[in-house]
């Protein structure tokens, strides 16, 4: 006889979109990943510069970019922000910029670059 555990089944989470309601175990109720993808957009459209980073977060800045050229608008650049430091001794380079920035995010960035063959001088 088999033994079922209830630990092979993903817990419930609350849904991302901010209903309220318990997912069965995904990070949306079924159908509110669209809820949450137009709320952000609509957001962004207003300014939020954070609604635009969660865009590019989820994947979704590409619909975001899809609106704006179809209202004739530039497309919106997706700038880090910056980490907020702890509270206490000033590290040595405090002044640098540090940004917050996922691995996919740069996998992404890297895979823009083209980098155009460049012919060496001659000397003679």
């Amino acid at each position: 006889m088999k033994n079922k555990t209830k630990s092979n089944q993903p817990e419930p989470h609350e849904c991302l979109c901010g209903c309220g309601e318990h997912t069965k175990g995904g990070r949306y109720v079924q159908g509110h990943d669209a809820r949450h993808k137009s709320a952000l957009i609509t957001a962004a459209l207003d300014g939020d510069k954070r609604a635009v980073m969660q865009l590019d977060t989820f994947g979704w800045k590409k619909f975001l970019d899809a609106k704006l050229v179809r209202m004739g608008l530039p497309i919106a650049p997706v700038e880090p922000e910056p980490v907020k430091r702890k509270r206490g001794r000033p590290r040595k380079n405090d002044g640098a910029v540090v940004l917050a920035t996922s691995v996919s995010a740069l996998r992404r960035a890297a895979s823009r670059i083209r980098l155009e063959p460049v012919e060496p001088e001659l000397v003679s």
